[in-house]
């Protein structure tokens, strides 16, 4: 259905297709490039050059920037735990996207009035961290919004910021340099 969907969209011209290793990625980009015709470039291909030698971070950067400026293309990939910019402190992003944060309810009766208050639309308690979106993605705020279209289906809620904002650096002063894992790093806030 989602292959029909992109196929038929002829506006569709670049395509990131991520997932854990054995998902499928590879099998539905090959389909997506035959019916599409756009390029297919598997990016494990590309970051292990040498077997199980590792891309060095500067010219693993150096590559995504090349790829995404190519017009069309299909990306596929899982880096695991080289999804550096990500998943690493924040440095110096253009952009940042929160991850919510929301401690399961103790117990049926917390958990049956955190099911009302979702249900009515009410705010729930919980706390976020800010993660970097790849410079390669945030050379522009098109292809950084993407990025944010597909991190809100697949991680969670919350708007791109753009760190060169009053808001996205107070965000990045903050947070600049610690563990986006580690509890001390989570900003309280109300998830709506």
């Amino acid at each position: 259905m989602v292959l029909s969907a992109i196929v038929h969209h002829e506006a569709v011209e670049r395509v990131v297709i991520l997932g854990r290793g054995g998902a499928g990625k590879s099998t539905l980009a090959r389909r997506l490039g035959a019916a599409t015709g756009l390029a297919v470039t598997e990016l494990d291909a590309l970051f292990w050059p040498a077997g199980l030698a590792a891309m060095d971070d500067a010219s693993w950067a150096a590559c995504q920037r090349e790829l995404v400026q190519r017009e069309a293309w299909i990306l596929d990939g899982d880096l695991g735990p080289y999804d550096r910019e990500v998943l690493s402190p924040l440095a110096q992003p253009r952009y940042i996207v929160p991850r919510l944060i929301v401690t399961p309810p103790g117990g049926a009766r917390a958990a049956a009035g955190f099911a009302v208050r979702r249900a009515l639309g009410r705010p729930v308690q919980a706390r976020v961290v800010y993660h970097a979106v790849p410079s390669a993605l945030g050379t522009n705020k098109q292809l950084a919004t993407a990025f944010q279209q597909a991190w809100n289906d697949r991680v969670s809620p919350g708007e791109l910021l753009y760190t060169g904002s009053p808001e996205g650096a107070g965000i990045l002063q903050v947070q600049r340099g610690d563990d986006p894992f580690a509890v001390t790093t989570q900003i309280r806030t109300l998830w709506r």
